[in-house]
């Protein structure tokens, strides 16, 4: 059972110190708002701080789950705080959550920490609803082939994904990420508004996309498209083109375009290599 400090309160850090509570020990929560350091440390009946200064050096593994722009800086007070108070960083893990940030180099957490990995969760987070982390997919880096396996161990009691990769594969998966998650839901809202502004209810679409998720489960993405794009149906094109611009949606209008012309050209270079 590994001693674990969070450095951060959000969506990530509320999500993974839960899940990792139920078979470690999250000792403390730091954020510099007091009111989300509470608000998390009640709930894993844990103790909090709001300055870093007051971060508890006897834990074992310090999760830094933050924004990516602050990262830098916490890592550094962090490294700070362990050189005031004499403590052998060699013997402390530390570790960020960010799937974008490197782990070497002059910007990256080695710098300050020869012991220090990354445990990335692919996933969406929200504080509002709950994530069931079974089979949630974690990537993880470390400097130390030792703390790899420590890293794989811990992510093993919350998952039963667990694969290791390198900053480069993650910033390749990361920018995937977006498209899978965060652009598709983008195209919800974009939808989303397109029913509202013709009096239709967006549940009209759920059993659509409930299934296109469901068949990339299955089937590669590329040949389990259709629609009139792939089809490459200009007439039916033309026709919801005309509809986007009539409802004063130039700029999806001009998403519709791109995002159609790209459907075709994933079509023809998957023709070719099939």
């Amino acid at each position: 059972m590994a001693k674990i400090v969070f450095l951060g309160s959000g969506n990530v850090a509320t999500h993974l110190s839960q899940a990792l509570s139920k078979k470690n020990e999250v000792v403390q929560i730091y954020s510099p708002t007091a009111e989300n350091a509470k608000s998390l440390a009640d709930t894993l009946a844990c103790k909090y701080c709001t300055d870093i200064a007051d971060v508890d050096i006897n834990a074992d593994i310090y999760i830094c789950s933050v924004k990516d722009s602050v990262q830098p800086h916490i890592w550094q007070q962090l490294r700070l705080l362990f050189d005031n108070k004499g403590v052998d960083v060699t013997n402390k893990i530390v570790v960020h959550t960010a799937g974008a940030l490197t782990m070497d180099g002059e910007t990256g957490l080695s710098k300050h920490f020869p012991n220090c990995g990354v445990i990335y969760p692919v996933q969406s987070f929200s504080k509002q609803r709950k994530v069931d982390l079974t089979h949630t997919p974690f990537l993880i880096e470390s400097t130390l082939p030792s703390t790899l396996e420590t890293l794989r161990t811990l992510v093993a009691t919350v998952s039963d994904k667990c694969y290791e990769a390198t900053t480069k594969q993650r910033n390749a998966l990361h920018p995937a990420a977006v498209f899978a998650s965060n652009f598709a839901n983008h195209m919800y809202a974009i939808a989303n508004k397109l029913m509202m502004q013709n009096g239709l209810p967006f549940e009209i679409l759920l059993p659509l996309i409930q299934e296109t998720a469901q068949k990339v489960t299955e089937v590669n993405p590329v040949p389990a498209q259709t629609g009139p794009a792939v089809r490459s149906d200009q007439t039916v094109m033309d026709k919801q083109e005309n509809s986007l611009r009539t409802d004063g949606m130039d700029v999806e209008l001009a998403i519709y375009r791109l995002v159609s012309q790209n459907i075709q050209t994933y079509r023809d270079e998957f023709q070719r290599e099939s």
